[in-house]
């Protein structure tokens, strides 16, 4: 509907142009929004920084001599998490340029 009148009003075709509505929250609402906003923006990187760290730890703790479940256990976590992060901490270290999509696998592409 409001792509149609923007179209009608200016003349142009109807699909040369996108139309993106913006709820905008004013007021002592709005600082709730901002504050909630930046607050998710902040968990979002200490949880990225968590994991390297715990990908750090990982690795140096079995660098070191421990087994993968000793690892579990200091860290809390599950046997499978120590695996993964394990993966991740060899993968980054052979490929630091490689990126990981959520959930922390990384996306390889292999050439034959």
């Amino acid at each position: 509907m409001a792509r149609d009148y923007i179209a009608l009003d200016l003349e142009i075709p109807q699909d040369s142009f996108d139309v993106q509505i913006v709820p905008e929250v004013e007021g002592p609402l709005g600082a709730l929004v901002q504050d909630a906003t930046a607050a998710l923006r902040l968990a979002t990187e200490k949880a990225t920084e968590a994991a390297a760290a715990s990908r750090r730890a990982v690795s140096e703790l079995k660098d070191d001599g421990m087994t993968q479940t000793e690892i579990a256990q200091v860290l809390h976590v599950s046997q499978q998490r120590v695996s993964q992060l394990l993966s991740e901490a060899r993968g980054s270290a052979h490929h630091p340029e490689r990126k990981t999509r959520a959930g922390g696998r990384a996306r390889s592409t292999s050439v034959k």
